[in-house]
């Protein structure tokens, strides 16, 4: 009995030791890593911290990512400079570019495409001039020509990829009007569509044709998102809320 009584202290003693650890431990491991989140439509993990290193998987917009941490590897892509940061990613050790991780959350895709959804005008700064009408739907998109004299003269579509702070368009098909773009046709398929197509003015899109000496313009185009006076606007690259010419101007 008196063994047991003397016992007693150890034994707590070491229960308590053991708790105050096990408590540090779990403390230390969750200070260890920093939320960051993607604010690009995809981002490749890395097995090393550069660009050419092996791709191990990738993480999309908004995704969170555990930064473990900040490396002293410093680069620039498409005009973001950052560090490359490690991470836990699928229990291996990864790297993600910095440049393009924030601090604060970020919208996914699907949100962005919620929110964004809907049509634009491409207008004059004093809403005197449209020149082309953007549909977005979710992941893919309608844009349309316009011509004073001749109406409608083109249809692009494709898809959509959102980032935090802009819009890009990747263009996959090309429609135009034969009357605007042909003068004298040099095939059969040209001279058929023009006989077929040929209007001197139209806002409908059936008078517009896909032809082979028309093709679809190859790249993204790019569009930063911005709220001018508490309208939702999207304006190309280097121009903001007061130093534009023309800007899509979202109507509904």
């Amino acid at each position: 009995m008196k063994k047991f009584i003397l016992f007693m202290p150890l034994l707590l003693t070491a229960l308590v030791f053991c708790g105050k650890n096990d408590s540090q431990q779990s403390n230390s491991s969750a200070a260890q890593g920093k939320a960051g989140y993607v604010t690009v439509s995809k981002l490749f993990v890395r097995s090393e911290a550069n660009a050419k290193s092996e791709k191990l998987g990738e993480v999309f917009l908004g995704e969170k990512v555990i930064v473990l941490e900040t490396t002293k590897a410093t680069e620039t892509i498409n005009g973001k400079t950052g560090n490359w940061l490690k991470i836990d990613f699928k229990g291996k050790t990864g790297y993600l570019f910095g440049g393009f991780i924030a601090d604060n959350p970020v919208a996914s895709a699907d949100e962005m495409a919620k929110k964004l959804s809907g049509t634009y005008y491409y207008r004059s700064k004093d809403d005197t001039e449209m020149i082309r009408m953007l549909i977005l739907k979710n992941m893919g998109y309608e844009e349309y020509y316009y011509n004073f004299n001749s109406g409608i003269t083109d249809l692009y579509t494709g898809k959509v990829g959102y980032q935090a702070d802009s819009v890009e368009l990747f263009p996959e098909s090309r429609k135009a009007r034969p009357s605007i773009y042909i003068d004298n046709p040099q095939t059969k398929e040209e001279e058929t569509a023009y006989q077929n197509a040929y209007i001197p003015y139209s806002q409908d899109s059936v008078h517009l044709v896909t032809l082979k000496r028309l093709p679809v313009d190859e790249g993204k185009v790019k569009y930063y998102l911005m709220n001018c006076s508490g309208k939702e606007m999207m304006l190309p690259e280097n121009f903001n809320c007061t130093n534009y010419e023309y800007a899509y101007k979202k109507i509904q």
